[in-house]
């Protein structure tokens, strides 16, 4: 049995151009949506697209999108960039 992930699973709002899903634009924390001022980093695992993003609130997130699964996660903790 696989180990579960210990991600946050939440809701992003998402540029699709030439393939769904290309970056995140917005994402929610609590009931609350935080912009993305600009990403940071982008890489990508087998299973993951994955980025570091720069959001209007000062923090910085770790965040990726499972292909196969169709969902968002915060995969890091925010810290601030100021």
């Amino acid at each position: 049995m696989a180990e579960e992930e210990p991600f946050q699973d939440i809701l992003v709002e998402a540029y699709s151009g030439y393939r769904a899903n290309e970056r995140p634009m917005a994402f929610f924390l609590a009931g609350k949506r935080v912009g993305v001022q600009r990403v940071l980093e982008r890489w990508i695992t087998p299973e993951w697209d994955e980025f570091r993003v720069e959001a209007e609130n000062g923090f910085v997130y770790r965040i990726g999108w499972h292909r196969q699964e169709d969902r968002w996660a915060l995969k890091g903790t925010s810290y601030s960039v100021v």
